[in-house]
């Protein structure tokens, strides 16, 4: 199983807002890949011509850099929850079954990036204010 720390995912997330640029609002990527629907996170979209893309920051990291398709988060399931809506702590632990697992460190950065990008904060700036949260909590532990 391979475990991710707060570098490591600090550095995937760094590399997805570099591919999409820092500038990216999640509801501009949302509405262009799903018309339809006007609220909430999606770890992966269902683009109208029936094609699955990464959704939210948090998704594009696990489909871009951990491997997982996007069908995958869109179909799957964990117990009665759906995959593609899961908040970063959920969606960590349905990767388990993926063989990946974060530190809780790194998964405390995912889930204030996520947060942030939620509140419609631009993925650079919802990048920096989790760092700094991470940052602030200096009891957070990298190691488990």
């Amino acid at each position: 199983m391979k475990v991710y720390n707060y570098a490591e995912t600090l550095a995937m997330l760094n590399e997805v807002a570099d591919e999409m640029g820092c500038d990216t609002l999640y509801r501009d990527l949302r509405a262009a890949d799903m018309p339809d629907v006007s609220e909430s996170c999606y770890n992966a979209h269902k683009r109208s011509d029936g094609t699955f893309v990464p959704g939210c920051i948090v998704g594009q990291v696990v489909v871009k850099k951990l491997g997982v398709p996007a069908l995958k988060l869109w179909d799957g399931k964990w117990g009665m929850l759906s995959v593609s809506r899961m908040g970063a702590r959920d969606l960590a632990e349905w990767l388990s079954s993926e063989d990946v697992r974060f530190t809780f460190k790194a998964l405390e950065l995912l889930r204030i990036v996520q947060v942030e990008q939620d509140s419609d904060t631009p993925w650079g700036e919802a990048i920096d204010q989790a760092v700094e949260w991470v940052t602030a909590h200096p009891h957070l532990d990298d190691d488990k």
